[in-house]
C-alpha cells in the first residue's frame, strides 16, 4: 500500500470535515427554526461571512463595511446593515442624538476568537482554531457627544454579532460559547444545571468565600425565614435551616403594610399567614422561583427582620454579612425600582429586549444581549446603597435583568443567550470576565486570601476602592450612610490583625497595616466626587448617627481617591498617597464620647530626600500627649498636633466636561460641575504656585485659607503645572506634602475640612508655619 503523502492527509481530512459539516448542519437544521435568508445591499453581498468566520480578519487589517449614515438608511433592505445598524444604535444611544451627524463616521469590522476551553488554545496567528467560538467586533470613532456619553457610562459597551449555536456546526465546531436562543420563559432547569455545576465542581471556591476569614459562619439566633411551602415565618435554627435562598431588591416607594412588626410577628408564625398578606410582586415572584428550584427557605429582609425592633433590627445588620454569605443563592431583582415590579422572564413577553435574528447567507447572526456589566450600568438595583453589600457579599447571585437572566458566582458567569455550561476554569467566553464591581472589584479581592499572604494585602486600596464604589449609590434615608456598609466593614476588618473595633465615622480607625500602607491617612486623601454638590452636608437628625467633616461620610455625593477610572484629571498625574507621616499622635472621640488614641508615633518609611533640601519633620513640640485614653471627647471629633499657614488660593480657569487633549492623551481639568481645582500660593513667595487643591467652585479667593500638613505624597511626579518648579526646584521622591484646608469659625476651636490638596516641600518649609492642634469635627 502506497504511503499517504501529507497533502493526501490534508485532503482526506478536509474531505471528512466537510462531510462531517453536512451530517450536522442536517441535524441542526431539524433541531432550529430555518430562517429565510435576508436580502443583503451590494456591499454586504460581496462579503464572505464563511470565509471570515472560518479564517479570521486579523484586527489590524478590519475590513471597511461602509459609512454609518449610510448603513442606517439601508437597515429596512438589507440583513446584515440592519443588524450592525441595531448594534451601534443601542451601543451609542443614536435615538438621543437625533441630529447628530453621522456622514463621517466609518464602521470597520474584524472577525475572532471571543471563547475557547484553554487560553493556550488562542491562535496567534490570524486564522483561529476550529475549538474556538467566534464573534464579529464592529469599530467606528465615536462623535464627541456621544463619545462622553458612552464614556461617563464608565463602562466598555460592546459592539459585536454573534453567530447562533446552530450555524456552529456548519464549521465543524462546538455549540460552546455560541449564542443561545432565548426562551420565552426562563428555564427553571437551566438554573438548577448552573446550581449544580457550582456546587460540585468549583468546591470551596463557591462554598465558602469567607473562609480564610476570622469570621464564623453561624446565623444569629434570632434569625427568621419564610417557609415557601407553609407560607409562614419560622426560626431559623441552625438545627434545621442549613440551605436557604436571599433576595435582593429595591423597596421604592411602595405600600409597607407587608412588613412584619412586633404586632403580627405571632400570627405570621401560623400556616399558611403569609397567604392573606398582599405582598409585592417581587418577593410573591421570588416565593415562586424558590419554590420552582425545589428549597424550601427564603430570607427577606422586610418580612424576616422585625421592622419596629430596634434592637431585631441592629442585631441582624451586624450579620448581615452571615445572612447573605452563607445564602446558597441571592436572587437579584434587577429589572424593576421597585418591590412591586415583576421578575422579568417569568412570564412570556416579560423582557424589555427580544433577540434579534438575521439568517445571512445560510448563517445565523444575532445583536447578542448586553453583559452582566452592561445591563446593571441601567439597573435602579444597581444604583442603591443596601444592594452594594448584599451584592459584594452573596457567593452565588441569579440576576433577574429586563433583558435576560444572569448567574454569577465567584469563579464563572452563565447566561440566557451564550451557551457555556461546559466551561471549566480556563475557559474564557464572552461575559465571564465582565467589570461588574461586586465581583472583581473591592471585597471580593479578598476572597480566597490565604492566610500566608495577609500580610501582602494593601488593606488600604481596597478600603478605599470600597469607599469610591459605596459612594456613588443612593440612600433613601442618609441615616442609613453606616449600616449600610456595615456587613462589608465587618468582613474586611475581620482579616486584619488585632481589631476589634476597626470602623469610626465611616473611616478605618488604625494608621497602618502590616505592610506599613497607611490606612487612616489614605483614607483621609478622599476628594469629591463628579456630581458631588459644593457645601452640601449631611444633617441627620439623631445622636446616633454622627457625620464628621473628615470623613467621607460627612458629605452628599460620591467620593473619589484618583485611583478609578474617575481621575482628578489637572490635579496630579496619579492619586495620592500617604508614604510618610507627618503627624505624631491621631486621636479619636468614638461614639461613646471618649477619646482613643490611634497612634502615639510616626509609623511610616523615612524619606529620601537631597542633601540641599531641609526635609519638613513636622511640629516642634510633639513630644506631649494632646490628651489621655478615654478622657471625654465628644464623638466624631479628631485631634492631632501639627503645623498650619495661612495661604491664598486662586481658581485654575479650565473648561468643565469637556475633553481638552493634550499631547500625553489624557484630559486637561478635573472634571466636576461643583468642584475646581485650585492653585495655592503666599503672596510674600512672588505668588508662585506651591501646590494645587480641589474646593467647591465658589469658594472665596480674596481671603487666605488655612492649610494643616498630614503626610507625605510619594508620586511618579510629572506634572509640572502643580506647583512653581523655577521658584523651588526640581521635583524629587517626597517633594510634595498632603495638605488639608480648614476652615475655623470665629471664637471655636473646632475645625472643618474643606477640602485636600498637595503643597511641594520647600513652599511649605518658606511659608511660614507654626505648630496647631487641630480639631476637626
Amino acid at each position: 500500500m502506497p504511503s499517504m503523502t501529507m497533502c493526501n492527509f490534508y485532503e482526506m481530512k478536509s474531505a471528512i470535515c466537510q462531510l462531517y459539516r453536512k451530517a450536522t448542519a442536517m441535524f441542526h437544521d431539524q433541531m432550529f427554526p430555518v430562517l429565510a435568508n435576508s436580502p443583503l445591499c451590494e456591499t454586504c453581498s460581496d462579503l464572505d461571512l464563511y470565509q471570515i468566520f472560518s479564517e479570521g480578519i486579523h484586527a489590524d487589517c478590519p475590513i471597511k463595511l461602509g459609512i454609518l449614515a449610510t448603513i442606517l438608511s439601508k437597515k429596512r433592505t438589507c440583513g446584515l446593515c440592519r443588524l450592525v445598524s441595531l448594534v451601534i444604535s443601542r451601543s451609542w444611544c443614536l435615538e438621543l442624538h437625533p441630529t447628530e451627524d453621522l456622514t463621517s463616521v466609518e464602521v470597520r469590522f474584524y472577525a475572532s476568537c471571543c471563547g475557547y476551553e484553554d487560553l493556550n488554545q488562542l491562535p496567534q496567528g490570524v486564522g483561529p482554531l476550529p475549538t474556538c467560538a467566534h464573534r464579529i467586533y464592529l469599530d467606528a470613532e465615536r462623535p464627541s457627544a456621544i463619545n462622553r456619553m458612552v464614556m461617563d457610562k464608565k463602562i466598555k459597551l460592546q459592539m459585536q454579532l454573534q453567530m447562533m449555536e446552530e450555524s456552529a456546526a456548519r464549521f465543524g465546531r462546538e455549540r460552546a460559547f455560541h449564542g443561545r436562543r432565548v426562551e420565552a420563559v426562563v428555564s427553571m432547569k437551566r438554573i438548577k444545571e448552573w446550581m449544580r455545576i457550582c456546587e460540585k465542581e468549583h468546591g470551596a471556591k463557591c462554598a465558602d468565600v469567607w473562609r480564610y476569614s476570622n469570621v464564623h459562619g453561624r446565623l444569629p439566633q434570632s434569625a427568621r425565614m419564610i417557609d415557601v411551602d407553609q407560607m409562614a415565618i419560622v426560626e431559623a435554627s441552625q438545627d434545621c435551616i442549613h440551605r436557604y435562598v436571599a433576595l435582593s431588591y429595591v423597596w421604592g416607594n411602595v405600600n409597607t403594610e407587608y412588613k412584619t412588626v412586633s404586632l403580627n410577628l405571632a400570627e405570621r408564625r401560623l400556616r399558611g399567614a403569609l397567604e392573606s398578606v398582599a405582598l409585592p410582586s417581587t418577593i410573591c415572584d421570588a416565593i415562586k422561583v424558590v419554590r420552582e428550584l425545589g428549597e424550601k427557605y427564603l430570607w427577606v429582609d422586610a418580612l424576616c427582620i422585625v421592622q419596629d425592633n430596634p434592637d431585631d433590627k441592629k442585631i441582624q445588620i451586624e450579620k448581615m454579612h452571615l445572612i447573605y454569605g452563607l445564602a446558597e443563592l441571592t436572587i437579584v431583582a434587577a429589572g424593576g425600582n421597585s418591590a412591586d415590579a415583576s421578575l422579568p422572564g417569568l412570564k412570556p413577553r416579560s423582557h424589555q429586549e427580544l433577540q434579534h435574528i438575521e439568517r445571512i447567507q445560510s448563517l445565523s447572526l444575532a445583536m447578542p444581549l448586553r453583559m452582566l456589566d452592561e445591563t446593571m450600568a441601567e439597573s435602579v438595583w444597581n444604583t442603591r446603597g443596601w444592594t452594594y453589600q448584599e451584592a459584594i457579599l452573596s457567593r452565588r447571585k441569579l440576576f433577574f435583568t429586563n433583558e435576560q437572566l444572569f448567574f454569577q458566582c465567584h469563579c464563572q458567569v452563565f447566561s440566557e443567550d451564550v451557551i457555556a455550561e461546559s466551561s471549566k476554569e480556563l475557559a474564557d467566553y464572552p461575559g465571564r470576565r465582565c467589570n461588574y464591581i461586586p465581583r472583581f472589584m473591592g471585597l471580593h479581592s479578598l476572597k480566597g486570601v490565604e492566610h500566608r499572604d495577609i500580610e501582602k494585602t494593601d488593606w488600604s486600596f481596597i478600603f478605599r476602592k470600597l469607599i469610591e464604589s459605596y459612594t456613588r449609590r443612593l440612600l433613601t434615608n442618609p441615616a442609613d450612610i453606616y449600616d449600610a456598609i456595615f456587613a462589608i466593614i465587618t468582613m474586611f476588618f475581620a482579616h486584619l490583625p488585632d481589631v476589634k473595633k476597626g470602623f469610626l465615622f465611616g473611616m478605618p480607625a488604625m494608621v497602618w497595616d502590616r505592610r506599613g500602607h497607611a490606612i487612616l491617612e489614605h483614607a483621609m486623601l478622599w476628594q469629591p466626587g463628579l456630581g458631588a454638590p459644593a457645601h452640601a452636608r449631611r444633617h441627620v437628625d439623631t445622636e446616633l448617627v454622627i457625620t464628621p467633616s473628615w470623613s467621607w461620610a460627612g458629605w452628599e455625593g460620591s467620593i473619589t481617591y484618583g485611583i478609578s477610572s474617575e481621575q482628578l484629571d489637572g490635579f496630579l498625574d496619579d492619586s495620592q498617597n500617604a508614604s510618610v507621616s507627618l503627624v505624631d499622635e491621631w486621636i479619636i472621640g468614638d461614639m461613646d464620647g471618649r477619646a482613643r488614641r490611634i497612634s502615639t508615633r510616626r509609623h511610616l518609611q523615612t524619606r529620601d530626600t537631597p542633601h540641599d533640601i531641609a526635609s519638613y519633620l513636622g511640629p516642634s513640640n510633639s513630644c506631649a500627649s494632646l490628651v489621655d485614653e478615654g478622657d471625654s471627647l465628644a464623638p466624631g471629633t479628631l485631634l492631632f498636633r501639627t503645623t498650619a499657614a495661612s495661604l491664598k488660593v486662586r481658581r485654575i480657569d479650565l473648561p468643565v466636561n469637556t475633553n481638552v487633549q493634550l499631547e500625553r492623551g489624557r484630559r486637561l481639568h478635573y472634571d466636576s460641575m461643583f468642584h475646581s481645582v485650585f492653585e495655592i500660593f503666599k503672596d510674600t513667595l512672588l505668588s508662585a504656585t506651591m501646590g494645587r487643591i480641589v474646593l467647591p467652585s465658589d469658594t472665596d479667593t480674596t481671603m487666605p485659607l488655612e492649610f494643616v500638613v498630614l503626610s507625605c505624597c510619594t508620586l511618579d511626579h510629572e506634572n509640572s503645572d502643580t506647583y512653581d518648579s523655577q521658584m523651588f526646584g526640581n521635583s524629587y521622591d517626597g517633594c510634595l506634602l498632603n495638605v488639608m484646608a480648614v476652615k475655623t469659625a470665629d471664637g471655636l476651636e473646632v475645625s472643618e475640612r474643606l477640602g485636600v490638596g498637595v503643597i511641594v516641600e520647600p513652599a511649605w518649609v518658606a511659608a511660614g508655619i507654626q505648630d496647631r492642634v487641630v480639631r476637626l469635627q
